[in-house]
C-alpha cells in the first residue's frame, strides 16, 4: 500500500482516538452530572472504540495478507474468546457481552475474531462433526457488581445474528428452524460475558427441562 494512503489512514486513526477521548470525558461528566444518561454515553464510547479497533485492523492487514489471521487470533485471546468441547460432545463458546443492536457497526468486531478462532478450532478437532438437529443455548451474563438497572436488554435487541452466522459456517449442517432450536436466558455473574452452547436436543432436555 502506498505510503500516502497509509499516512491518511494513520491520521484518520489519530482523529478517532481524539474522538474517543472526548467520549470518555463526556462519560465522566455524565456520570457526575446526569447518571440517567450514563448508559447512552457509555454505549457511544464503546461504539466509537469499535470503529477505532476496526480502523487499526486495516493498518495491520495492509502490512501483509498473512498478518490478518495471526492478528485476529491474538485479538480473540485479548477479548477472552474461547471454544471448548464438553465430554458429552457439546461445544461451548465464551464471548464478551454483546452490545445492543446498531445498524452501523453490528457484531462484526467480534464475529471476525470468532471466525478466526473457530477456523483454528475445527482444524485442531477434525473429528468434530457438524451438528444437525440441535439446540443453541445463549446465556447472557451480567456483572452483578454493576447492578441490573438499565443494563439487561431484550433478547431481540442484541447483536446475535452475525455471531450465529459464523457458528453456522463452521459447526452446523443448517441453521434453519427445521433443525435448530434456540434458547435464551439471563444470569448474574462475576463479570459480563456471553456463553453460547450447542448441543443435541436430548442433552438440552436433560439440562434445562
Amino acid at each position: 500500500m502506498e505510503n500516502q494512503v497509509l499516512y491518511y489512514m494513520i491520521k484518520s486513526g489519530h482523529d478517532k482516538v481524539q474522538r474517543l477521548g472526548k467520549d470518555l470525558e463526556s462519560l465522566h461528566h455524565t456520570l457526575m452530572q446526569n447518571p440517567l444518561l450514563y448508559a447512552d454515553a457509555a454505549l457511544k464510547a464503546a461504539i466509537d472504540s469499535e470503529y477505532l479497533a476496526r480502523h487499526l485492523r486495516r493498518l495491520v492487514y495492509s502490512a501483509s495478507a498473512s498478518s490478518k489471521q495471526e492478528y485476529l487470533l491474538r485479538a480473540a485471546c485479548s477479548l477472552d474468546i474461547s471454544a471448548t468441547i464438553d465430554r458429552d460432545g457439546s461445544v461451548v463458546f465464551i464471548l464478551p457481552l454483546l452490545l445492543p443492536r446498531r445498524k452501523t457497526v453490528g457484531a462484526k468486531f467480534i464475529a471476525d475474531t470468532l471466525s478466526a478462532a473457530l477456523n483454528t478450532f475445527v482444524k485442531e478437532h477434525p473429528q468434530l462433526p457438524r451438528f444437525g438437529e440441535c439446540t443453541i443455548c445463549v446465556t447472557h451474563i451480567y456483572d452483578k457488581a454493576l447492578g441490573t438497572k438499565g443494563r439487561i436488554r431484550d433478547y431481540d435487541n442484541l447483536e446475535l445474528k452475525e455471531i450465529l452466522d459464523v457458528i453456522n459456517l463452521y459447526l452446523l449442517e443448517d441453521d434453519s428452524g427445521e433443525l435448530c432450536n434456540h434458547y435464551y436466558t439471563t444470569k448474574l455473574g462475576d463479570e459480563d460475558a456471553t456463553i453460547i452452547s450447542i448441543m443435541e436436543n436430548r442433552l438440552f432436555k436433560e439440562r434445562f427441562l
